[in-house]
């Protein structure tokens, strides 16, 4: 039997795996924003968007990556 119980957990798991999916969106949204400020050489902006995705998902090695290769350069703050 369905309870009231039973679909508030379910419509909890729901809005928890559709919040990650928008933050893992964000995330990935600001390290394209990043790398492609890069190729175009606004490092300064770049790398503001490569650590707006480190705050939203710090596990993402390919954003460390970008933002050392643009601070490795000597082309941004060393913070």
């Amino acid at each position: 039997m369905v309870t009231y119980k039973s679909i508030s957990k379910i419509l909890f798991l729901v809005s928890l795996i559709a919040s990650v999916q928008v933050q893992a969106q964000t995330a990935f949204s600001y390290l394209q924003s990043g790398i492609e400020k890069a190729e175009r050489g606004d490092f300064e902006l770049a790398i503001i968007d490569l650590k707006k995705s480190i705050a939203i998902d710090s596990q993402n090695a390919s954003t460390y990556y970008n933002l050392g290769t643009i601070k490795g350069k000597g082309l941004g703050d060393m913070n």
